[in-house]
């Protein structure tokens, strides 16, 4: 989680991804009844709500259910929100951070793509899939498979503004990060040039 956090603020400058979604202790704790009750009043509307139920009931029983504990809450007007711009990035951006409860490296890395209602989005599902999905997937052979990594994963984040298409592999005890990046670089220019057999893209 301290490497997921590191990355979407490092790969942000005005995105709201920049940050997390619960805050930083610091922000927490600095939190006061008055900041609450705002953010309570404000937000908690049933136009800004969803009710999920699961499980074995009847439908019927289930609206009047709703309707009898939530039909008497009114919409709120939400406030607009408005997008910054992100300035471009131009070169990549680093960070290297250590924990006391690391046993092992972490690596993780995010590309930046477009926001989930694009149509690349499927396409990046697939790549993610060829990736790490499965004992077949380039880095499961090339990484774990070969004792380099312990795990594997990667994937589009399906966001609402543009985002990132994470990679994260967990190193071997003793092995160092660098040792992933030349076998995950090789498998992105082995996608990027279209070296994927249809039996392998039938698989995903």
């Amino acid at each position: 989680s301290v490497a997921f956090e590191a990355v979407w603020d490092l790969a942000f400058e005005k995105s709201p991804y920049k940050w997390t979604v619960i805050g930083t202790q610091e922000e927490l704790h600095s939190f006061t009844v008055a900041d609450a009750m705002y953010f309570y009043r404000t937000y908690y509307a049933p136009n800004n709500a969803s009710l999920i139920l699961i499980g074995d009931f009847e439908i019927a029983q289930a609206l009047r259910l709703a309707e009898k504990y939530y039909g008497g809450y009114a919409p709120k007007e939400l406030p607009k929100y408005e997008l910054p711009d992100e300035p471009e990035q131009k070169a990549k951006k680093e960070r290297t951070q250590t924990h006391p409860l690391a046993n092992a490296n972490f690596l993780s890395l995010g590309y930046k793509i477009p926001d989930a209602s694009h149509p690349d989005i499927a396409a990046l599902e697939v790549i993610g899939s060829i990736l790490t999905t499965g004992d077949g997937s380039i880095l499961e052979q090339d990484l774990v498979q070969k004792g380099i990594a312990s795990h594997v994963s990667a994937g589009p984040f399906r966001t609402r503004f543009p985002g990132l298409f994470s990679v994260s592999i967990q190193m071997a005890p003793g092995k160092s990060d660098n040792a992933a990046l030349g076998p995950l670089n090789k498998a992105l220019e082995r996608i990027k040039d279209g070296k994927i057999s249809e039996i392998g893209r039938a698989h995903v």
